[in-house]
């Protein structure tokens, strides 16, 4: 009651006064559908692993030539 369709309260589009391409309005963006939440969070994580695991490597390297 009292919203927009499409408008999701505490959803406010970071891009401010984006055209209506980025969500209708050109004030706030429609909601994430869940499934596209999903795999969006899924390549972030996949993102932060790959980061995570240079991070170790990078570590160890540097453990190794500190020992030497």
């Amino acid at each position: 009651r009292g919203y927009r369709r499409g408008f999701v309260p505490g959803y406010v589009n970071p891009i401010p006064y984006a055209p209506p391409v980025y969500g209708g309005s050109g004030f706030y963006q429609p909601p994430v559908e869940p499934k596209q939440e999903m795999e969006m969070l899924a390549e972030e994580a996949k993102a932060l692993k790959g980061q995570l695991e240079e991070i170790n490597k990078r570590v160890s390297e540097l453990k190794e030539t500190k020992e030497k």
